[in-house]
């Protein structure tokens, strides 16, 4: 791989890595807010899909930020229940 390549590819990763960090606490905010949600219904607050949401959710209880509280939620788009996450204290 050239370095040019190279280089134009560890760059967009870094931005990546900097949106990827943003919407992790856009979502702990919004998580914050709403006590407990669904990741489809954070997605709804922002006029997203739950598939936008979901990989910032996984990475944010990663990290301890966010747990499972042992509830299901039904989306009303889809028919499929989702977790239910509350912010870590």
């Amino acid at each position: 791989m050239s370095t040019i390549s190279e280089q134009t590819r560890l760059e967009s990763f870094e931005k990546i890595q900097d949106r990827a960090r943003t919407w992790q606490d856009v979502i702990l905010v919004r998580l914050r807010q709403m006590g407990k949600g669904a990741a489809w219904q954070v997605a709804d607050t922002f006029g997203m899909s739950r598939q936008d949401v979901a990989p910032r959710i996984c990475e944010l209880a990663d990290q301890g930020l966010i747990h499972e509280i042992g509830e299901r939620l039904r989306d009303p788009a889809t028919g499929r229940s989702g977790a239910v996450w509350k912010p870590a204290k």
